[in-house]
């Protein structure tokens, strides 16, 4: 929100400034020069917080370095970057049930799949005031200015053709939970789906909650796979937090069962 306001405010002023000083009616096309100005000003200023996201990523990661609590001003700058993205890309998003998140515990939230756009959607929208990275592929952490944020603020890259790293990365996952450095969040389906309906769950993915007895926050999205198709028009997503399931109402059941059980859940919700 700030970022993006910053951006307006400055189209603003260069508009107002620019007018007052050198705007002088002769010809009827000069009445656009008002929002020529806003618009070049309003892309400086974007151009701007990218330069600053991108330095400010250079200058505070350090490579080798295992990052298990999250850099709380690298989330902040984040989130901030990305929710500009999704105003610039003119995407509304329509939030349920995000009162039903925990705040005093942390837990592991799992949601469908269906775009690149998914964790940004939940991490702008759901989750923007926590510490809640995602378990995602290599290629999503090559993200133009974004990706050292993203390693700073705890996401963990998984190779699913390799299994003995995909079993490190979940138990790491499920460390960071136990040792309440802070949340997880991950795509069962582990690829996005391109169809109307969900892929086949990775049970694998909750032997995390399992091991940590943690919560799991179940989450459905409805409209991202739209959002490409639909610019330059406003495109509206649908983000719901279906419900929360404790240990305790998992507890003893294998991952299987509760990775058929919240697929069942998820699956309803989208119907």
């Amino acid at each position: 929100m700030y970022f993006y306001l910053f951006c307006i405010l400055g189209g603003l002023a260069l508009s107002i400034t620019g007018s007052l000083t050198f705007w002088k009616v002769t010809q009827w096309w000069q009445f656009f020069i008002p929002i020529v100005l806003f618009i070049g000003g309003f892309l400086a200023c974007l151009s701007i917080l990218w330069i600053f996201i991108d330095l400010y990523g250079r200058l505070t990661y350090k490579k080798n370095k295992n990052y298990e609590k999250p850099k709380k001003l690298a989330r902040i700058i984040f989130n901030q970057g990305i929710g500009c993205i999704r105003r610039l890309a003119l995407v509304r998003v329509k939030v349920e049930g995000k009162e039903k998140i925990p705040t005093n515990q942390r837990f592991l939230l799992v949601a469908n799949h269906r775009s690149n756009w998914d964790n940004f959607i939940i991490t702008d929208k759901l989750v923007n005031n926590q510490d809640v990275p995602f378990v995602t592929k290599p290629s999503n952490l090559k993200i133009p200015l974004g990706k050292r944020l993203m390693l700073q603020i705890g996401y963990l890259p998984i190779v699913k053709e390799d299994k003995l790293q995909s079993l490190q990365v979940m138990k790491t996952a499920c460390d960071r939970i136990v040792k309440n450095y802070h949340s997880m969040a991950i795509f069962p389906e582990g690829t996005r789906s391109k169809e109307k309906g969900m892929l086949p769950f990775h049970e694998g993915v909750f032997n995390i909650a399992i091991h940590a007895k943690c919560p799991i926050v179940i989450c459905s999205l409805k409209g991202t796979s739209e959002i490409a198709k639909t610019f330059p028009r406003i495109s509206t997503v649908h983000l719901k937090v279906i419900g929360v399931m404790n240990y305790e109402d998992y507890e003893g059941q294998t991952a299987k069962a509760v990775s058929d059980t919240i697929r069942n859940i998820i699956e309803e919700s989208l119907k």
